[in-house]
């Protein structure tokens, strides 16, 4: 079995990148693995303390560690967290025709190398698969399963492995306005009827920050619900992210941080098992979006999002986001409308 390179990309935060490294030092098959770094330039002083403390930690990392192997890049100007990663992933794929990647605040169980080697090994020529990920949502599943893993439309991108010839083939395709990609060909939209947390959150994310119409975790999400792709997680999480503290650039600060006290697998080696049926894998998909949408989706979200998918349906996608505003009118009106005769007809029928 390969053994695959692990990419980080990192510029202050120290005591996160430390943790990191130091429970990747603890997984079975890290003598066997290659660990890549890119160490960015602060693109201003504030960023300096922690960066020189990281480029102090990488010197002694380099001259003695577990690792097969421990390659840093120290990067002369900014690149930015994205530029870091294409950065990263084009000397990963120069090497390896596959790759693990992970960012700087995440710690993970020591199985996670075994179960992302195993899988990705194991899922290579599974067309239907795009990535394999080592997180799970601390989700209580209402069924029994022998299976230790599950395949979802959703791109959990903390610790998350992919192969050269799937992802350089989304690259490919991957389309300038990945909103109108969805939203103006009906056939793709209607296949967002059971995914609308995945479509409120392309929707409406985009319009606020246009810099996310790229690849990233919910766009790559929508990217698998249109074409039929899966990413492979375990059942139990083998990945905790420390990051939700303020300290980086996409994560918050959550004031009841249980992101950071997530229990995660604590064995050394990974077992895995697939499902048995279509039906039981179909059944945990449903488990999951079901646990998604009551716990991560608000309701007023949800109808906003309703009306923007029907609104397209029957408008059309230019239609919908030139008179946006008139037709959630309209939407409110009729809606008000058919409460009322509701209502009048069972007075009438009482």
């Amino acid at each position: 079995m390969k053994y695959y390179p692990v990419i980080i990309g990192t510029l202050n935060r120290f005591e996160h990148f430390k943790s990191c490294i130091e429970s990747l030092l603890k997984n079975t098959h890290c003598e066997k693995t290659e660990v890549v770094v890119g160490l960015d330039y602060p693109p201003s002083q504030k960023y300096e303390e922690g960066y020189k403390k990281i480029k102090e930690y990488l010197h002694g990392l380099e001259k003695k560690n577990g690792f097969k192997k421990l390659t840093v890049f120290y990067h002369t100007h900014n690149l930015g967290p994205v530029e870091n990663f294409v950065f990263l992933k084009n000397y990963a794929f120069e090497n390896y025709d596959a790759y693990i990647m992970t960012e700087d605040d995440n710690v993970f169980s020591p199985n996670f190398l075994d179960y992302m080697n195993k899988c990705l090994y194991e899922y290579r020529d599974d067309n239907s698969i795009l990535a394999v990920s080592g997180y799970m949502n601390p989700i209580t599943w209402k069924s029994q399963t022998n299976s230790t893993v599950v395949f979802l439309k959703d791109y959990m991108a903390w610790g998350i492995g992919t192969w050269k010839h799937k992802i350089e083939n989304v690259f490919d395709k991957w389309p300038k306005d990945i909103v109108k990609y969805v939203c103006a060909n009906k056939k793709r939209l209607k296949k967002f009827k059971n995914y609308f947390r995945d479509l409120y959150q392309l929707v409406t994310w985009i319009k606020r920050d246009p810099s996310l119409n790229r690849f990233c975790d919910f766009t790559v999400a929508c990217y698998l619900i249109v074409n039929d792709l899966y990413v492979v997680n375990p059942m139990f999480s083998l990945v905790r992210n420390i990051g939700y503290d303020g300290s980086g650039i996409n994560c918050g600060l959550l004031v009841d941080n249980y992101l950071a006290r997530q229990v995660i697998d604590d064995k050394k080696e990974f077992d895995l098992v697939a499902f048995n049926s279509l039906e039981e894998k179909e059944n945990f998909l449903w488990q999951w979006e079901d646990w998604k949408n009551k716990n991560q989706f608000s309701k007023n979200d949800e109808k906003e999002i309703r009306r923007y998918y029907f609104s397209c349906l029957i408008f059309g996608y230019t239609i919908t986001e030139l008179l946006l505003p008139l037709v959630n009118f309209i939407f409110s009106v009729s809606r008000r409308i058919a409460k009322k005769i509701i209502k009048i007809l069972k007075r009438n029928t009482n």
